[in-house]
Protein backbone atom coordinates (compact mmCIF):
# COMPACT_ATOMS: atom_id res chain seq x y z
CA UNK A 1 0.00 0.00 0.00
CA UNK A 2 1.00 3.44 -0.89
CA UNK A 3 0.68 6.73 0.91
CA UNK A 4 0.13 9.58 -0.83
CA UNK A 5 2.94 11.67 -2.29
CA UNK A 6 4.28 14.53 -0.21
CA UNK A 7 3.32 14.24 3.67
CA UNK A 8 3.18 17.99 3.86
CA UNK A 9 -0.16 18.27 2.04
CA UNK A 10 -2.23 15.78 3.91
CA UNK A 11 -4.60 17.40 6.92
CA UNK A 12 -3.19 18.28 10.09
CA UNK A 13 -3.81 15.69 12.67
CA UNK A 14 -3.54 15.02 17.03
CA UNK A 15 0.26 13.88 16.04
CA UNK A 16 1.29 16.35 14.02
CA UNK A 17 0.07 19.15 16.67
CA UNK A 18 1.69 17.34 19.39
CA UNK A 19 5.15 16.80 17.43
CA UNK A 20 5.66 20.46 16.21
CA UNK A 21 7.34 21.47 19.56
CA UNK A 22 9.79 23.20 17.44
CA UNK A 23 8.66 26.52 16.64
CA UNK A 24 9.67 28.47 13.70
CA UNK A 25 11.89 31.01 15.62
CA UNK A 26 14.24 28.43 16.74
CA UNK A 27 13.98 26.04 13.97
CA UNK A 28 16.66 27.67 11.76
CA UNK A 29 18.69 28.56 14.52
CA UNK A 30 19.39 25.75 15.68
CA UNK A 31 20.53 24.66 11.93
CA UNK A 32 22.64 27.19 12.12
CA UNK A 33 24.34 26.06 15.37
CA UNK A 34 24.70 22.61 14.21
CA UNK A 35 26.29 24.08 11.04
CA UNK A 36 28.33 26.04 12.88
CA UNK A 37 29.68 23.29 14.70
CA UNK A 38 30.50 21.43 11.89
CA UNK A 39 32.22 23.76 9.97
CA UNK A 40 34.12 25.04 13.24
CA UNK A 41 35.47 21.05 13.45
CA UNK A 42 36.19 21.09 9.63
CA UNK A 43 38.18 24.80 9.92
CA UNK A 44 40.54 23.30 12.97
CA UNK A 45 41.03 20.34 10.66
CA UNK A 46 41.89 22.60 7.62
CA UNK A 47 44.43 24.51 9.56
CA UNK A 48 46.51 21.49 10.98
CA UNK A 49 46.67 18.99 7.90
CA UNK A 50 48.75 19.23 5.16
CA UNK A 51 48.25 18.59 1.55
CA UNK A 52 46.31 15.57 0.58
CA UNK A 53 47.11 13.81 -2.80
CA UNK A 54 44.52 15.73 -5.32
CA UNK A 55 44.16 19.20 -3.34
CA UNK A 56 47.15 21.11 -5.22
CA UNK A 57 46.15 19.97 -8.52
CA UNK A 58 42.44 21.15 -8.47
CA UNK A 59 43.20 24.04 -6.73
CA UNK A 60 46.09 24.95 -9.23
CA UNK A 61 44.04 23.87 -12.27
CA UNK A 62 40.41 26.05 -11.16
CA UNK A 63 43.55 29.46 -10.98
CA UNK A 64 44.54 28.76 -14.21
CA UNK A 65 41.36 28.10 -15.59
CA UNK A 66 40.53 31.96 -14.20
CA UNK A 67 44.22 33.35 -15.42
CA UNK A 68 44.23 31.71 -18.89
CA UNK A 69 40.64 30.46 -20.06
CA UNK A 70 42.88 26.83 -20.83
CA UNK A 71 41.44 23.35 -19.68
CA UNK A 72 44.31 21.39 -20.16
CA UNK A 73 45.00 20.29 -16.52
CA UNK A 74 42.76 17.96 -15.10
CA UNK A 75 40.64 17.10 -17.69
CA UNK A 76 39.50 14.17 -16.02
CA UNK A 77 37.20 16.46 -13.82
CA UNK A 78 34.84 19.01 -15.13
CA UNK A 79 35.94 22.62 -14.31
CA UNK A 80 32.73 23.75 -11.76
CA UNK A 81 34.17 22.95 -8.16
CA UNK A 82 37.48 23.24 -9.20
CA UNK A 83 36.43 27.18 -10.11
CA UNK A 84 34.74 27.79 -6.69
CA UNK A 85 37.46 26.69 -4.78
CA UNK A 86 39.84 29.28 -6.81
CA UNK A 87 38.15 32.09 -6.82
CA UNK A 88 39.34 33.47 -3.08
CA UNK A 89 42.76 32.82 -5.09
CA UNK A 90 41.71 35.94 -7.31
CA UNK A 91 42.22 39.17 -4.71
CA UNK A 92 44.99 36.95 -3.51
CA UNK A 93 46.70 36.98 -6.62
CA UNK A 94 49.55 34.49 -6.33
CA UNK A 95 51.96 34.28 -9.27
CA UNK A 96 51.32 31.45 -12.18
CA UNK A 97 54.28 30.89 -14.59
CA UNK A 98 54.14 27.60 -15.17
CA UNK A 99 57.08 25.85 -16.70
CA UNK A 100 56.85 26.00 -20.55
CA UNK A 101 57.58 22.71 -21.46
CA UNK A 102 55.26 21.44 -18.12
CA UNK A 103 52.48 23.47 -19.42
CA UNK A 104 52.74 22.23 -22.51
CA UNK A 105 52.67 18.85 -21.42
CA UNK A 106 50.07 19.39 -19.57
CA UNK A 107 51.84 18.22 -16.20
CA UNK A 108 49.28 19.09 -13.55
CA UNK A 109 51.30 17.52 -11.24
CA UNK A 110 54.42 19.22 -11.89
CA UNK A 111 52.80 22.40 -12.33
CA UNK A 112 50.69 22.07 -8.84
CA UNK A 113 54.15 21.84 -6.90
CA UNK A 114 55.35 24.78 -8.25
CA UNK A 115 52.48 27.09 -7.96
CA UNK A 116 51.79 25.78 -4.34
CA UNK A 117 55.23 25.87 -2.88
CA UNK A 118 57.54 27.98 -4.61
CA UNK A 119 54.81 30.69 -4.81
CA UNK A 120 54.86 34.23 -3.19
CA UNK A 121 52.01 33.31 -1.32
CA UNK A 122 52.20 30.73 1.55
CA UNK A 123 51.21 27.22 0.52
CA UNK A 124 49.08 27.03 3.72
CA UNK A 125 47.32 30.60 2.66
CA UNK A 126 46.64 28.94 -1.05
CA UNK A 127 45.15 25.64 0.71
CA UNK A 128 43.25 27.37 3.62
CA UNK A 129 41.56 29.95 1.07
CA UNK A 130 40.60 26.21 -0.80
CA UNK A 131 39.49 24.53 1.69
CA UNK A 132 37.26 27.66 3.28
CA UNK A 133 35.18 27.17 -0.01
CA UNK A 134 34.42 23.38 0.65
CA UNK A 135 33.76 24.37 3.87
CA UNK A 136 30.76 26.94 2.54
CA UNK A 137 29.82 24.73 0.25
CA UNK A 138 29.34 21.83 2.80
CA UNK A 139 27.00 24.28 5.06
CA UNK A 140 25.16 25.44 2.05
CA UNK A 141 24.07 21.65 1.51
CA UNK A 142 23.63 21.44 5.44
CA UNK A 143 20.96 24.42 5.06
CA UNK A 144 19.22 22.47 2.02
CA UNK A 145 18.91 19.28 3.63
CA UNK A 146 17.01 21.20 6.68
CA UNK A 147 15.17 23.24 3.85
CA UNK A 148 13.92 20.28 1.68
CA UNK A 149 13.56 17.74 4.80
CA UNK A 150 10.96 20.29 7.01
CA UNK A 151 8.89 20.84 4.08
CA UNK A 152 8.40 17.08 3.27
CA UNK A 153 9.00 15.50 6.78
CA UNK A 154 8.48 18.62 9.34
CA UNK A 155 11.28 20.46 11.51
CA UNK A 156 11.73 17.15 13.58
CA UNK A 157 12.93 15.37 11.10
CA UNK A 158 14.82 18.06 9.25
CA UNK A 159 17.06 18.64 12.39
CA UNK A 160 17.95 15.14 13.02
CA UNK A 161 19.27 14.66 9.21
CA UNK A 162 20.60 17.84 9.45
CA UNK A 163 22.22 16.42 13.04
CA UNK A 164 23.44 13.46 11.34
CA UNK A 165 25.09 15.26 8.51
CA UNK A 166 27.22 17.45 10.98
CA UNK A 167 28.24 14.50 12.44
CA UNK A 168 29.43 12.24 10.50
CA UNK A 169 33.17 11.68 9.93
CA UNK A 170 33.42 11.16 6.27
CA UNK A 171 31.22 14.53 5.91
CA UNK A 172 33.65 16.25 7.77
CA UNK A 173 36.15 14.87 6.28
CA UNK A 174 35.56 15.34 2.65
CA UNK A 175 33.56 18.58 3.47
CA UNK A 176 37.09 20.50 3.98
CA UNK A 177 38.72 19.57 0.89
CA UNK A 178 39.37 20.39 -1.86
CA UNK A 179 38.01 17.73 -3.96
CA UNK A 180 35.08 17.70 -6.42
CA UNK A 181 33.11 15.39 -4.31
CA UNK A 182 30.85 17.58 -2.02
CA UNK A 183 30.15 19.55 -4.52
CA UNK A 184 28.39 16.81 -6.99
CA UNK A 185 27.12 15.00 -3.73
CA UNK A 186 25.19 18.03 -2.83
CA UNK A 187 23.85 18.73 -6.51
CA UNK A 188 22.61 15.22 -6.70
CA UNK A 189 20.73 15.49 -3.71
CA UNK A 190 19.25 19.03 -4.58
CA UNK A 191 18.87 17.91 -7.99
CA UNK A 192 16.48 14.92 -6.85
CA UNK A 193 14.64 16.97 -4.55
CA UNK A 194 13.79 19.39 -7.13
CA UNK A 195 12.45 16.85 -9.62
CA UNK A 196 10.38 15.60 -6.74
CA UNK A 197 8.72 19.15 -6.71
CA UNK A 198 8.63 19.01 -10.48
CA UNK A 199 6.90 15.83 -10.14
CA UNK A 200 4.16 16.80 -7.72
CA UNK A 201 3.91 20.65 -9.14
CA UNK A 202 4.49 20.09 -12.87
CA UNK A 203 5.27 23.86 -12.57
CA UNK A 204 7.98 25.26 -15.18
CA UNK A 205 10.05 26.91 -12.37
CA UNK A 206 10.39 23.87 -10.77
CA UNK A 207 11.55 22.27 -13.99
CA UNK A 208 14.14 24.95 -14.79
CA UNK A 209 15.26 24.89 -11.65
CA UNK A 210 16.09 20.80 -11.71
CA UNK A 211 17.96 21.40 -14.78
CA UNK A 212 20.38 24.50 -13.61
CA UNK A 213 20.76 22.31 -10.59
CA UNK A 214 21.85 19.24 -12.62
CA UNK A 215 23.77 20.88 -14.92
CA UNK A 216 26.41 22.35 -12.21
CA UNK A 217 26.37 18.57 -11.25
CA UNK A 218 27.10 17.72 -14.85
CA UNK A 219 29.80 20.40 -14.30
CA UNK A 220 31.60 19.17 -10.96
CA UNK A 221 32.47 15.92 -11.69
CA UNK A 222 31.11 13.26 -13.92
CA UNK A 223 29.29 11.16 -12.03
CA UNK A 224 26.61 13.80 -11.99
CA UNK A 225 26.16 12.58 -15.31
CA UNK A 226 24.28 9.46 -13.36
CA UNK A 227 21.36 11.95 -13.00
CA UNK A 228 19.25 11.29 -15.63
CA UNK A 229 18.69 7.63 -15.61
CA UNK A 230 17.66 8.47 -11.37
CA UNK A 231 15.34 11.03 -12.36
CA UNK A 232 13.74 8.85 -15.58
CA UNK A 233 13.66 5.77 -12.96
CA UNK A 234 12.25 8.44 -10.17
CA UNK A 235 9.43 9.81 -13.12
CA UNK A 236 8.37 6.13 -13.75
CA UNK A 237 8.26 4.83 -10.27
CA UNK A 238 6.04 8.21 -9.64
CA UNK A 239 3.64 7.40 -12.68
CA UNK A 240 3.07 4.08 -11.53
CA UNK A 241 2.78 4.47 -7.80
CA UNK A 242 0.43 7.70 -8.66
CA UNK A 243 -1.27 6.82 -12.00
CA UNK A 244 -4.29 9.20 -10.82
CA UNK A 245 -2.00 12.26 -10.30
CA UNK A 246 -2.03 15.05 -13.11
CA UNK A 247 0.36 14.90 -15.65
CA UNK A 248 2.50 17.91 -16.40
CA UNK A 249 1.02 20.67 -18.25
CA UNK A 250 4.70 20.98 -20.34
CA UNK A 251 5.50 20.59 -23.82
CA UNK A 252 8.23 18.69 -25.17
CA UNK A 253 10.04 21.85 -25.76
CA UNK A 254 10.11 23.07 -22.58
CA UNK A 255 10.78 20.03 -21.32
CA UNK A 256 14.00 19.37 -23.71
CA UNK A 257 14.71 22.91 -23.21
CA UNK A 258 15.08 22.61 -18.87
CA UNK A 259 16.80 19.52 -19.31
CA UNK A 260 18.76 19.42 -22.36
CA UNK A 261 19.28 23.04 -23.87
CA UNK A 262 19.87 24.67 -20.24
CA UNK A 263 22.24 22.36 -18.99
CA UNK A 264 24.46 22.49 -22.15
CA UNK A 265 24.48 25.93 -21.90
CA UNK A 266 25.49 26.26 -18.69
CA UNK A 267 28.30 23.32 -18.86
CA UNK A 268 29.64 25.09 -22.00
CA UNK A 269 29.76 28.11 -20.62
CA UNK A 270 31.83 26.68 -17.45
CA UNK A 271 34.73 26.43 -20.06
CA UNK A 272 33.85 30.25 -20.93
CA UNK A 273 32.64 29.01 -23.90
CA UNK A 274 35.76 27.42 -25.39
CA UNK A 275 35.55 25.54 -29.17
CA UNK A 276 38.69 23.87 -30.11
CA UNK A 277 39.33 20.77 -32.40
CA UNK A 278 41.61 17.49 -30.99
CA UNK A 279 44.24 18.98 -33.05
CA UNK A 280 44.67 22.01 -30.86
CA UNK A 281 44.40 19.66 -27.73
CA UNK A 282 48.47 20.41 -26.68
CA UNK A 283 48.94 17.01 -25.49
CA UNK A 284 47.29 14.57 -27.97
CA UNK A 285 47.17 17.09 -31.10
CA UNK A 286 50.58 16.85 -31.84
CA UNK A 287 50.62 13.16 -32.29
CA UNK A 288 47.15 13.82 -34.67
CA UNK A 289 48.62 16.21 -37.06
CA UNK A 290 50.26 13.50 -38.71
CA UNK A 291 47.54 11.92 -39.54
CA UNK A 292 45.68 12.53 -42.89
CA UNK A 293 42.56 11.72 -44.51
CA UNK A 294 39.63 10.69 -42.19
CA UNK A 295 41.40 10.53 -39.25
CA UNK A 296 42.81 14.15 -39.67
CA UNK A 297 39.41 15.32 -41.18
CA UNK A 298 37.49 14.07 -38.13
CA UNK A 299 40.91 15.42 -35.11
CA UNK A 300 40.16 18.89 -36.54
CA UNK A 301 36.29 19.62 -36.23
CA UNK A 302 35.79 22.18 -33.64
CA UNK A 303 34.08 20.88 -30.48
CA UNK A 304 32.08 23.10 -28.15
CA UNK A 305 33.69 22.56 -24.39
CA UNK A 306 36.17 20.19 -26.17
CA UNK A 307 37.39 19.69 -22.68
CA UNK A 308 34.27 18.00 -21.40
CA UNK A 309 34.22 15.18 -24.13
CA UNK A 310 37.77 14.72 -23.56
CA UNK A 311 37.13 14.22 -19.88
CA UNK A 312 34.84 11.39 -20.85
CA UNK A 313 36.82 9.77 -23.01
CA UNK A 314 39.70 9.79 -19.97
CA UNK A 315 37.18 8.52 -17.53
CA UNK A 316 36.26 5.78 -19.90
CA UNK A 317 39.43 4.70 -20.57
CA UNK A 318 40.59 4.91 -16.85
CA UNK A 319 37.39 2.82 -15.92
CA UNK A 320 38.24 0.07 -18.69
CA UNK A 321 42.50 0.17 -17.93
CA UNK A 322 41.40 -0.13 -13.94
CA UNK A 323 43.07 1.63 -11.37
CA UNK A 324 45.03 0.51 -8.34
CA UNK A 325 42.98 -0.49 -4.89
CA UNK A 326 43.45 -2.31 -1.87
CA UNK A 327 40.90 -4.53 0.03
CA UNK A 328 41.11 -6.22 3.23
CA UNK A 329 45.32 -6.67 2.93
CA UNK A 330 44.85 -7.26 -1.22
CA UNK A 331 46.00 -5.22 -3.78
CA UNK A 332 44.11 -5.10 -7.33
CA UNK A 333 44.43 -3.29 -10.36
CA UNK A 334 40.70 -3.65 -11.30
CA UNK A 335 38.75 -3.46 -8.41
CA UNK A 336 36.21 -5.53 -6.46
CA UNK A 337 32.65 -5.52 -6.43
CA UNK A 338 33.17 -6.03 -2.76
CA UNK A 339 34.76 -2.84 -2.27
CA UNK A 340 32.52 -0.37 -1.80
CA UNK A 341 29.83 -2.93 0.49
CA UNK A 342 33.02 -3.29 2.50
CA UNK A 343 33.76 0.20 2.73
CA UNK A 344 30.54 1.24 3.77
CA UNK A 345 30.34 -1.16 6.30
CA UNK A 346 33.49 0.08 8.04
CA UNK A 347 33.73 3.88 6.93
CA UNK A 348 30.04 4.50 8.61
CA UNK A 349 29.33 5.28 12.49
CA UNK A 350 27.79 2.44 14.35
CA UNK A 351 24.90 4.63 15.02
CA UNK A 352 24.36 5.56 11.86
CA UNK A 353 24.20 1.53 9.83
CA UNK A 354 21.95 0.67 13.39
CA UNK A 355 19.91 3.85 12.88
CA UNK A 356 19.30 2.01 8.81
CA UNK A 357 18.84 -1.19 10.25
CA UNK A 358 16.24 0.05 12.74
CA UNK A 359 14.45 2.04 9.76
CA UNK A 360 14.41 -0.89 7.50
CA UNK A 361 12.83 -3.27 10.28
CA UNK A 362 9.85 -0.36 10.57
CA UNK A 363 9.51 -0.76 6.94
CA UNK A 364 9.10 -4.66 6.77
CA UNK A 365 7.04 -3.91 10.39
CA UNK A 366 4.42 -1.79 7.95
CA UNK A 367 4.66 -4.32 4.94
CA UNK A 368 3.50 -7.05 7.61
CA UNK A 369 0.77 -5.11 8.71
CA UNK A 370 0.14 -4.07 5.27
CA UNK A 371 0.30 -0.21 6.35
CA UNK A 372 0.53 2.14 3.96
CA UNK A 373 4.30 3.00 2.59
CA UNK A 374 5.00 7.01 1.61
CA UNK A 375 5.24 7.56 -2.34
CA UNK A 376 8.29 10.06 -0.94
CA UNK A 377 10.31 7.42 0.82
CA UNK A 378 10.41 4.77 -2.26
CA UNK A 379 11.53 8.10 -4.67
CA UNK A 380 13.90 9.00 -2.07
CA UNK A 381 15.27 6.01 -2.26
CA UNK A 382 15.86 5.58 -6.01
CA UNK A 383 19.04 7.45 -5.92
CA UNK A 384 21.28 5.99 -3.30
CA UNK A 385 20.21 2.26 -4.24
CA UNK A 386 20.96 2.83 -7.58
CA UNK A 387 24.39 4.79 -6.93
CA UNK A 388 25.34 1.76 -4.66
CA UNK A 389 24.53 -0.87 -7.07
CA UNK A 390 26.66 1.18 -10.13
CA UNK A 391 28.95 1.46 -7.71
CA UNK A 392 29.54 -2.19 -7.48
CA UNK A 393 30.55 -2.28 -11.21
CA UNK A 394 33.32 0.21 -10.48
CA UNK A 395 36.48 -0.53 -11.03
CA UNK A 396 37.89 2.69 -9.49
CA UNK A 397 38.04 1.52 -5.77
CA UNK A 398 39.50 4.28 -3.94
CA UNK A 399 37.70 5.68 -1.26
CA UNK A 400 34.50 6.52 0.65
CA UNK A 401 34.55 9.57 -0.87
CA UNK A 402 32.93 7.91 -4.25
CA UNK A 403 30.06 7.03 -1.51
CA UNK A 404 29.41 10.46 -1.01
CA UNK A 405 26.43 11.28 -2.67
CA UNK A 406 24.25 8.28 -0.85
CA UNK A 407 24.96 9.44 2.17
CA UNK A 408 22.47 12.69 2.48
CA UNK A 409 19.42 10.33 1.29
CA UNK A 410 20.50 8.29 3.98
CA UNK A 411 20.78 11.14 6.62
CA UNK A 412 16.83 12.16 5.41
CA UNK A 413 15.43 9.18 4.74
CA UNK A 414 16.38 7.57 8.38
CA UNK A 415 15.36 10.96 9.73
CA UNK A 416 11.63 10.96 8.08
CA UNK A 417 10.66 7.06 8.69
CA UNK A 418 11.96 7.60 12.52
CA UNK A 419 10.12 10.74 13.58
CA UNK A 420 7.01 9.91 11.28
CA UNK A 421 5.40 7.00 13.97
CA UNK A 422 1.98 7.87 14.62
CA UNK A 423 0.88 5.06 16.91
CA UNK A 424 1.67 6.97 20.43
CA UNK A 425 3.47 4.05 22.01
CA UNK A 426 5.53 3.41 19.09
CA UNK A 427 6.02 6.91 19.00
CA UNK A 428 7.84 7.36 22.05
CA UNK A 429 10.32 3.87 21.34
CA UNK A 430 11.52 5.57 18.14
CA UNK A 431 11.74 9.30 19.75
CA UNK A 432 13.88 7.50 21.67
CA UNK A 433 15.54 5.52 19.59
CA UNK A 434 16.25 8.87 17.55
CA UNK A 435 18.00 10.26 21.08
CA UNK A 436 20.04 6.94 22.07
CA UNK A 437 21.24 6.50 18.46
CA UNK A 438 21.73 10.23 18.39
CA UNK A 439 24.21 10.46 21.63
CA UNK A 440 25.98 7.15 20.02
CA UNK A 441 27.20 9.82 16.63
CA UNK A 442 28.03 11.81 18.97
CA UNK A 443 30.99 10.25 21.25
CA UNK A 444 31.62 8.25 17.88
CA UNK A 445 32.01 11.69 16.53
CA UNK A 446 33.84 13.10 19.08
CA UNK A 447 36.29 10.20 18.91
CA UNK A 448 38.38 10.28 15.98
CA UNK A 449 38.36 14.42 16.23
CA UNK A 450 40.57 15.37 14.31
CA UNK A 451 41.35 12.79 12.21
CA UNK A 452 38.05 12.51 10.76
CA UNK A 453 39.57 11.25 7.46
CA UNK A 454 40.96 7.72 9.25
CA UNK A 455 37.91 6.74 10.80
CA UNK A 456 36.77 3.54 10.95
CA UNK A 457 33.62 2.20 13.06
CA UNK A 458 34.59 -0.07 16.10
CA UNK A 459 33.26 -3.23 14.52
CA UNK A 460 35.97 -2.49 12.03
CA UNK A 461 38.48 -2.65 15.17
CA UNK A 462 39.00 1.64 14.99
CA UNK A 463 41.51 3.41 12.73
CA UNK A 464 44.23 1.69 14.62
CA UNK A 465 43.32 -1.22 12.30
CA UNK A 466 42.29 0.79 9.57
CA UNK A 467 45.31 -0.84 7.21
CA UNK A 468 43.45 -4.20 7.89
CA UNK A 469 40.58 -3.22 6.05
CA UNK A 470 41.19 -0.39 3.52
CA UNK A 471 43.94 2.34 3.14
CA UNK A 472 44.49 5.47 0.08
CA UNK A 473 41.99 7.99 0.90
CA UNK A 474 40.16 5.79 3.74
CA UNK A 475 43.15 6.43 5.85
CA UNK A 476 46.53 7.99 4.20
CA UNK A 477 46.05 10.95 1.48
CA UNK A 478 48.93 12.26 2.53
CA UNK A 479 47.40 14.61 5.53
CA UNK A 480 49.78 14.51 8.07
CA UNK A 481 53.11 15.61 7.62
CA UNK A 482 52.42 18.99 9.12
CA UNK A 483 51.66 16.79 12.42
CA UNK A 484 54.78 15.08 11.76
CA UNK A 485 56.36 18.36 11.89
CA UNK A 486 55.16 19.03 15.07
CA UNK A 487 56.60 15.65 16.40
CA UNK A 488 59.67 16.82 15.20
CA UNK A 489 59.74 20.20 17.30
CA UNK A 490 58.66 18.14 20.16
CA UNK A 491 61.75 15.67 19.83
CA UNK A 492 64.49 18.09 18.19
CA UNK A 493 67.97 16.12 17.30
CA UNK A 494 66.09 13.17 16.68
CA UNK A 495 67.54 11.32 13.35
CA UNK A 496 64.53 11.03 11.14
CA UNK A 497 64.41 8.31 8.13
CA UNK A 498 61.16 9.32 6.22
CA UNK A 499 59.18 7.93 3.44
CA UNK A 500 56.12 9.87 3.03
CA UNK A 501 53.02 9.18 0.55
CA UNK A 502 51.51 12.74 -0.08
CA UNK A 503 52.54 15.94 -2.53
CA UNK A 504 53.66 18.23 -0.29
CA UNK A 505 57.22 19.00 0.47
CA UNK A 506 58.50 17.90 3.75
CA UNK A 507 61.62 20.20 3.36
CA UNK A 508 58.93 23.22 2.65
CA UNK A 509 57.65 23.10 6.67
CA UNK A 510 61.67 22.37 8.02
CA UNK A 511 61.63 18.37 8.55
CA UNK A 512 64.66 17.19 8.41
CA UNK A 513 65.09 14.02 7.16
CA UNK A 514 67.41 11.00 5.26
CA UNK A 515 65.14 9.61 3.08
CA UNK A 516 64.14 6.07 3.60
CA UNK A 517 64.57 3.93 0.16
CA UNK A 518 63.09 0.08 1.68
CA UNK A 519 62.97 -1.99 4.74
CA UNK A 520 62.57 -5.05 2.88
CA UNK A 521 64.32 -7.61 5.42
CA UNK A 522 65.65 -7.40 8.64
CA UNK A 523 68.87 -6.41 8.14
CA UNK A 524 67.66 -3.21 6.85
CA UNK A 525 65.76 -2.88 9.94
CA UNK A 526 68.90 -3.28 12.20
CA UNK A 527 70.84 -1.10 10.15
CA UNK A 528 68.60 1.86 10.07
CA UNK A 529 69.97 3.24 13.34
CA UNK A 530 67.32 6.26 13.10
CA UNK A 531 63.14 6.94 13.62
CA UNK A 532 61.87 5.67 11.12
CA UNK A 533 58.74 7.27 9.74
CA UNK A 534 56.70 5.51 6.89
CA UNK A 535 52.97 6.57 5.36
CA UNK A 536 50.54 3.72 5.92
CA UNK A 537 49.61 3.70 2.19
CA UNK A 538 53.28 2.45 1.13
CA UNK A 539 53.47 0.79 4.94
CA UNK A 540 50.60 -2.05 3.76
CA UNK A 541 49.70 -0.61 0.26
CA UNK A 542 52.58 -0.71 -1.89
CA UNK A 543 52.76 -3.16 -4.84
CA UNK A 544 56.86 -4.02 -4.53
CA UNK A 545 56.32 -4.59 -0.78
CA UNK A 546 58.94 -2.15 0.03
CA UNK A 547 58.93 -1.97 3.77
CA UNK A 548 56.64 -5.50 4.75
CA UNK A 549 59.58 -5.90 7.33
CA UNK A 550 57.66 -3.25 9.46
CA UNK A 551 54.09 -4.65 9.08
CA UNK A 552 54.64 -6.86 12.16
CA UNK A 553 56.04 -4.72 13.98
CA UNK A 554 54.77 -2.81 16.84
CA UNK A 555 55.01 1.33 16.20
CA UNK A 556 56.75 3.06 18.75
CA UNK A 557 53.86 5.78 17.77
CA UNK A 558 51.51 6.90 14.82
CA UNK A 559 50.69 10.52 13.50
CA UNK A 560 47.39 10.98 12.91
CA UNK A 561 47.55 7.66 12.23
CA UNK A 562 48.70 7.90 8.92
CA UNK A 563 52.35 7.94 9.29
CA UNK A 564 53.84 5.06 11.79
CA UNK A 565 56.97 6.17 13.93
CA UNK A 566 59.43 2.84 14.57
CA UNK A 567 62.93 3.55 16.91
CA UNK A 568 65.52 1.75 15.58
CA UNK A 569 68.54 3.94 17.33
CA UNK A 570 71.45 2.16 18.47
CA UNK A 571 71.33 4.28 21.68
CA UNK A 572 68.07 5.34 22.24
CA UNK A 573 65.60 6.45 24.44
CA UNK A 574 61.73 5.72 24.71
CA UNK A 575 59.79 8.12 22.71
CA UNK A 576 57.20 10.05 24.25
CA UNK A 577 54.48 10.57 22.76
Amino acid sequence: MIEPFAERLSCPTERTARREIISRKTFWPVVCLLLCILATRQIYTALIESETIDEGVHLTAGYSYWKTHDFRLTPSHPPFAELISALPLIPLDPEFNPDPAAWQDADEYGIAKQFIYMNRVPADTLLFAGRLMTILITSIFGVAIAWWTRRYFGRPSALFAVFLFSLSPTVIAHGHYITTDMMVSGLILCSCMSWLDYLQSGSSFHLFRTGVLSALAFASKFNGLILFPFLFLMYIAWRWLKPTAPRSGQSWKAFSCAMFLVPFLIVYSMFFFDTRSVLQDPRIGPRLAKKTGLTHALASIPIPGYYYARGVHVLLRDMKGGHYSYLMGKSSSHGSWAYFPVTFLVKTSVAMLTLIVFCFGLIARKLYRKTPIPVIWILLAIPPIGYFLVSLTSSMNIGVRHLLPIYPFLFILTSAILLRERRPTFGRLTNFAAILFGMAMVVESASIHPDYLAYFNVLAGGPQNGPRHLIDSNLDWGQDLKKLRNWTLRHPGLPLCLRYFGRADPGYYGIHYKRLEAMKNLDEVMNADCVVAVSAQLLFGSESEEFRSLRDVMPDDRIGYSIYLYDFRKNKSEISK
